[in-house]
């Protein structure tokens, strides 16, 4: 069976399915929509695309040398679209989860005059995020504890689900073929050395009386921003790098600095993707873990954060420079944590985990339910990782305001047509050089 396949056949199938599997995904956040998704898992006659004997049929055969780089890719979708579907009832059922009003709130009295009422996961998530003093983000947090026990339950099924889905398959993890070595070696090198820093920053907190989540939207970086976020400000101050134009992805809202950090991210992803060549086959030009993807939007967002954009394009001066970049290097740390975190989750303890990357315990109902431990995790930390030596070293070739020169805009481009998968990991070795790399960007 494995000779009779034809991949391109099968490629063109498994884009149709990765086109369906999308829009079922945005059908998730409305009610309407979670109705429609209970009747089925979005496939129907795709279904041959995620299963497991064409799993097997991909992984016991060798093609060709021109053929073998796609058969692989291949493999890496089969992989995560037969995870998706065997999943897909939990993800309808998370959705539900977290859209569903609170049953104890027809139990509580009156409601206060001015009291916000979170009745929902959702609405106590949101609110934690736009929460900008301590008695809303300690209200937010409540809620969010109160109300996790349901998600976490689904979450921790799905996990579950997932590494018995990895073990039919022969694979000792379901993030076993996102990266070509394991994540979690270099993420406990980096979450010891970075620990020296984060206590210096949790130190500084307290002074400051700042939240760690306040800290993460870097509202101290609030100079020389456009009044709103949009594609333009983008197109402006990274133009010289677009070779080919290409459609702006949704951008988060502007909740702080940090909000223009995660669009530039999003922008510098799009501009990898549209890069790619058109003769590419999808499985290669689209990949379920992206690492070079996040590679480029990790690179866009750290070239927001410097020193050199705050001065050439927001018109900062020196002073106020040197704050946007230690505001928003805070911002990135904290992300760096966070991500430590969600890697790790399943290998050092869990109240170990949060004292060590909050400074205090996290409460044990939010196990398993916050923060969210995304599938394509390890692609998202390969692609941060990489994107520190990708920024060093086009800073060398290009001087530091690289990101205004039409040169590297020329030299990402190369990058950019080949595939979307590197799956490459830092070695350890490199992990006291990248917490040093941290402590210079944040002063």
């Amino acid at each position: 069976m494995a000779d009779a396949l034809d991949l391109l056949a099968l490629d063109r199938d498994i884009a149709k399915a990765v086109r369906r599997v999308e829009k079922a995904t945005k059908d998730l956040a409305t009610e309407e929509g979670r109705t429609l998704q209970k009747q089925g898992d979005p496939f129907g006659e795709l279904r041959h695309v995620s299963t497991q004997s064409t799993f097997r049929a991909l992984s016991d055969t060798k093609r060709a040398a021109h053929e073998e780089l796609h058969r692989v890719a291949l493999v890496r979708w089969v992989h995560e679209l037969l995870q998706i579907r065997v999943g897909w009832d939990l993800r309808v059922a998370e959705a539900e989860a977290e859209h569903a009003v609170d049953p104890t709130l027809a139990r509580r009295p009156k409601e206060k005059e001015g009291e916000t009422l979170l009745e929902s996961w959702s609405e106590a998530r949101t609110a934690l995020l736009h929460a900008t003093g301590t008695e809303p983000t300690k209200l937010a947090l409540e809620r969010l504890i109160a109300l996790a026990p349901p998600i976490a339950a689904i979450r921790k099924e799905r996990r579950e689900r997932r590494l018995e889905v990895a073990r039919r398959l022969d694979l000792d993890h379901p993030w076993k073929l996102a990266t070509t070595k394991p994540t979690t070696d270099l993420a406990r090198a980096l979450l010891d050395a970075t620990e020296p820093l984060a206590k210096a920053l949790e130190r500084d907190r307290e002074k400051r009386g700042v939240h760690f989540i306040r800290d993460a939207f870097a509202p101290d970086a609030r100079e020389g921003w456009p009044a709103k976020l949009g594609a333009r400000f983008y197109e402006e101050s990274f133009g010289a790098l677009v070779v080919r134009p290409f459609a702006a992805p949704p951008l988060p809202a502007a909740l702080g600095g940090a909000s223009f950090l995660r669009g530039a991210a999003a922008w510098g992803f799009q501009l990898r993707l549209a890069g790619t060549a058109k003769s590419l086959p999808f499985a290669l030009a689209r990949d379920p873990y992206p690492d070079d993807a996040y590679r480029f939007g990790c690179a866009l967002a750290l070239a927001l954060a410097s020193r050199p954009f705050a001065r050439r394009v927001l018109n900062l001066t020196a002073r106020a420079a040197d704050a946007h970049a230690r505001a928003l290097g805070r911002a990135r740390f904290l992300t760096l944590r966070l991500d430590l975190l969600r890697i790790l989750a399943g290998v050092l303890e869990w109240e170990e985990l949060g004292a060590r990357v909050f400074g205090t315990p996290l409460p044990p109902e939010l196990r398993d339910a916050w923060p969210t431990i995304r599938d394509d995790e390890p692609a998202r930390f390969a692609g941060m990782m990489g994107a520190e030596l990708l920024a060093t070293e086009l800073e060398q070739r290009f001087d530091e305001d690289w990101f205004k020169n039409p040169r590297t805009g020329v030299a990402l481009a190369a990058i950019a047509s080949g595939p979307v998968w590197r799956g490459e990991v830092i070695d350890v070795e490199f992990a006291s050089g990248i917490a040093r790399m941290w402590e210079e960007a944040i002063g």
